[in-house]
């Protein structure tokens, strides 16, 4: 990443999607783009993909829609 580059932090909120797949591979070739969390409504979804996104799963919603770095 160049020094006039932000990082961009996201959290993937639902994982049901068709599209989650690609949204993957595109975030993970990205330089610019960390994702910090992952939820979904099902649990082991969300383990699954946070996996794929090389981070962690939060069942904690809550806690997505309070942190100020998202």
């Amino acid at each position: 990443m160049g020094a006039a580059e932000t990082l961009i932090v996201i959290a993937v909120v639902g994982c049901s999607h068709i599209h989650t797949p690609q949204f993957a591979q595109i975030v993970n070739h990205r330089p610019e783009c960390r994702v910090k969390a992952v939820w979904d409504a099902d649990a082991a979804r969300a383990e699954k993909w946070a996996g794929e996104f090389k981070t962690s799963a939060t069942a904690d919603l809550s806690a997505i829609w309070k942190d100020p770095e998202l």
